[in-house]
Parts: C-alpha cells; sequence; structure tokens
C-alpha cells in the first residue's frame, strides 16, 4: 500500500515546532504503557484491497464508514510506523480533517481504538497540520489526555501551510500529494504543475543546475504523471491545461 512517493527527509520545520512535536511523542509513549488500548478486534481483518483503495482517493470517501476504520487501515502490515510516511500520514489526515470536520470524532475513535501506538501521534500532528477552528477546538478537548500546557503550545505553533510551503524537495513534494489524497484540493495539484511549468525549459537544457533542484524536479514530475494515471480528477485537470508542458504530461501518463 503506498501513498506517492517516498521522501528522504521531513519537510522542513522550525526547532521549536520539532520541540514541541517530540515532547507530544514522548507523552504519548508514556500513555502507551500506563493505559490499555482498545481495538477493534484482529487488524488483519481491515487489511483488503477494498480499504486500501478506500485510503488512495480518502477524499472521495467523506462518510463515518470510512472515518471510523482509517487508522486499522493504515495500520496494516506496519505501513503506520514507517518514519519515511510519517509526513505524508500526519498531511492526509489533516487534509481529510480540514475536508470533513464533521469526520474529526469519528478519526479520533479510530485512532484510539487501532492496535498501534503510532495511530495517536499522527492523529494530534493532523490536528496541528489542519489548523482550523474545528481542529484547534479539537486539540483544546485533551485528546488523549493531553496536558494543557502541550495543547497551548501547540496552537500557538504556526504549522506547515500545504498552500504556501516553499517546494524545495522532494519530503514536501510528499508532504503535498498527502495533503491533497485527504482532502481532494486541486489547488495542489496546481502547485506542483506550476513548479514544472516554472522551471520546464530548464528541466530540458544542457545548463547546469543542483543536484537537489534537479531532484526535486525529476520527482514532482513523476509524482504528478503516477498520480494522474491512477486519479482521474488529477488527469482532467492536465486536460483542461491545453498548454504544450500539459499535453506531454498526458503523454506519460498515457505511456505508465
Amino acid at each position: 500500500m503506498t501513498l506517492g512517493i517516498n521522501p528522504p527527509r521531513a519537510p522542513q520545520l522550525n526547532r521549536y515546532a520539532r520541540k514541541i512535536l517530540k515532547i507530544i511523542t514522548a507523552f504519548i509513549c508514556i500513555i502507551a504503557i500506563s493505559t490499555p488500548i482498545y481495538s477493534f478486534g484482529d487488524e488483519s481483518q481491515y487489511c483488503s484491497d477494498e480499504n486500501y483503495k478506500k485510503i488512495s482517493i480518502l477524499y472521495e470517501n467523506n462518510n463515518t464508514e470510512t472515518a471510523n476504520i482509517v487508522f486499522q487501515i493504515l495500520s496494516c502490515e506496519g505501513h503506520i510506523s514507517k518514519k519515511s510516511k510519517r509526513d505524508q500520514l500526519n498531511a492526509l489526515v489533516a487534509g481529510y480533517m480540514r475536508k470533513n470536520p464533521k469526520l474529526i470524532h469519528n478519526l479520533l475513535t479510530s485512532a484510539n481504538s487501532a492496535n498501534n501506538n503510532d495511530a495517536p501521534q499522527i492523529f494530534l500532528d493532523g490536528l496541528w497540520i489542519c489548523s482550523t477552528s474545528d481542529c484547534k477546538n479539537k486539540l483544546r478537548e485533551r485528546p488523549f489526555k493531553l496536558p494543557i500546557e502541550m495543547v497551548n503550545k501547540l496552537i500557538a505553533e504556526i504549522p506547515p501551510d500545504p498552500y504556501s510551503i516553499p517546494i524545495n524537495d522532494p519530503a514536501t513534494l510528499d508532504f503535498l500529494w498527502g495533503y491533497f489524497l485527504g482532502s481532494g484540493d486541486i489547488k495542489i495539484v496546481e502547485r506542483v504543475y506550476m513548479l514544472l511549468s516554472d522551471n520546464w525549459e530548464a528541466m530540458n537544457s544542457k545548463e547546469p543546475m543542483g543536484v537537489n533542484k534537479r531532484l526535486t524536479l525529476s520527482a514532482a514530475r513523476w509524482s504528478l504523471v503516477s498520480i494522474a494515471s491512477q486519479q482521474e480528477l488529477v488527469k482532467k485537470l492536465l486536460e483542461n491545461k491545453k498548454s504544450a508542458i500539459a499535453q506531454e504530461l498526458l503523454k506519460e501518463v498515457r505511456e505508465n
């Protein structure tokens, strides 16, 4: 089960934000040891192709049935515990929360009942990234008995904004695609397309380019083509562009 590309490192958050998340992680570990985790039962029952598909197009599954088992599905085969996937999963949950504020409580139920200690951390990180009034209010309810001091620090810290965070590395692309798959917000796809459009000539020239920039642009091109070949919503955006760049990308989609 995959959600876009594997990031080589996490999106660049400031040191204060990292410190807060480390404190929360430590707190969750203490809670995990001292509090029994209630599970729906054998998690393998959620590891089906049908449920994997729900996660791959989560933005199309805006219902309590799906929200109630999101973390159970993500727990399949230890997927949720892979460090390389953490920021993408945080963004996936955040995007889903922002689009579906009425399902936040269902996600909490799923995180609380999943047979995996990483689920609460991802739920809390998702609330922080979501940062809407609904998400902040849920934080104020102190899910998982989070100390009020941590809640206040988390609310005060500005999270990475998927609509403005600079796309300087493949990790940020992974973060953005996670957010798109949770929210279905086409503005995220537009950001990736514009990154390619603004650098298309440089990408296809023999002029020297920094290794990181070339790696980022290559990842943007590959990921956009890959997701467009699977997501009709993304493919239609390219079809509506009518530009030479969009046509070249669509050609790659057909060949993918």
